[in-house]
Order: C-alpha cells, then sequence, then structure tokens
C-alpha cells in the first residue's frame, strides 16, 4: 500500500475525518459490489479496527515526511 498525503489541504486537522470515512465507505461500497459483503457490517468492522489500532497499535508508522 502507498499513501501519498498534502497534510496542509485543510486549515482544520478535523476535516481529516471527513477524508477517511470517505475513503472507508468508498471500501465498504467496493467490497458490497464486488463480494456481496453486507455494507454497513464493513464499515462497523473497520470502524472497530480503526479504534483498536489507535488505542493500542500494532506497528510503528514507516515512512518519511517529505
Amino acid at each position: 500500500m502507498h499513501v501519498s498525503l498534502d497534510y496542509s489541504a485543510w486549515k482544520k486537522p478535523e476535516m481529516w475525518g471527513i477524508a477517511l470515512a470517505d475513503v472507508v465507505q468508498h471500501f465498504a461500497d467496493a467490497c458490497e459490489k464486488s463480494q456481496g459483503w453486507p455494507r454497513k457490517e464493513i464499515i462497523k468492522l473497520v470502524v472497530e479496527m480503526f479504534n483498536t489500532e489507535l488505542d493500542s497499535p500494532t506497528d510503528k508508522p514507516k515512512g518519511g515526511f517529505v
């Protein structure tokens, strides 16, 4: 996976919450359309793991800041 972010895209850091939510929605749509998985269940699972990972990270982020 490769991620490239423009941290200055928004002046308010909380706006990244909207961006991350949009990514989850797109992922859930793809899972539903391609695999037939229930969209709401996918979102629930992703949000649960997101919160778990924030509370207790399994790894340190790699990469750098340019």
